[in-house]
């Protein structure tokens, strides 16, 4: 990560993965749907798409945002503990 100054606000700063870090991302994208394709290769796609279905339907349920790890729930209240 690098910190370079706000193309929106010069005030404010923000952070940019450096190009060794875009490769590295791109690396885990890599690994990971590698992992998926292991693990499901055994599921039709009409399989799939029922278990990814089923699988929203329970992180809807729990109140999950897609994309975001469950455990900043918990790191949120956490921080607000804190500032009490």
């Amino acid at each position: 990560m690098e910190r370079v100054r706000s193309s929106k606000d010069r005030r404010n700063y923000a952070l940019e993965l450096t190009t060794a870090g875009k490769r590295k991302l791109a690396e885990i994208g890599r690994v990971g749907a590698e992992h998926e394709k292991d693990i499901c290769g055994v599921l039709s796609e009409s399989e799939r798409a029922e278990l990814i279905a089923t699988l929203r339907r329970l992180a809807n349920d729990q109140g999950l945002i897609a994309g975001v790890h469950p455990g900043f729930r918990s790191l949120n209240r956490a921080r607000g503990a804190e500032a009490s």
